[in-house]
């Protein structure tokens, strides 16, 4: 996959989200709705490609019901949302990392240690 930078073609910028459940991927429609390119990450790629699955649809479902952007098409909020198994792909030049893993604290600090030496000091990490 293509590296994205920091700033996507709508202006927005790059946002990394950590997990692809339903939580995971209910954040990755919110920042592409905005402009933003978000790169989902999951270890497991069955969770990828299901949240790929699920995306697809629901954008699509959003735009026949009118709740995307006066002329945005599901395809172009689509094309904003990358699918990852390399934390360091999904977090290079990341404005925001979200992380969305499973309530277990050693999960959660595994996961910050993780991200600590991939993001740059001005990366905002949120959980």
């Amino acid at each position: 996959m293509a590296s994205v930078s920091s700033t996507s073609s709508s202006g927005q910028g790059k946002v990394s989200i950590v997990g692809s459940g339903l939580i995971g991927r209910s954040w990755a429609a919110m920042f592409a709705r905005r402009g933003y390119e978000v790169f989902l990450y999951d270890t497991v790629e069955s969770q990828l490609t299901l949240a790929r699955s699920v995306l697809e649809s629901l954008l699509t479902e959003w735009q026949s019901d009118d709740m995307l952007r006066q002329g945005e098409l599901a395809k172009q909020v689509i094309d904003r949302i990358h699918y990852t198994s390399s934390l360091e792909e999904s977090v290079k030049s990341a404005d925001y990392v979200q992380e969305c893993v499973p309530e277990k604290l050693e999960l959660k600090q595994l996961v910050f240690s993780e991200l600590d030496p991939l993001v740059s000091d001005n990366t905002i990490l949120a959980s």
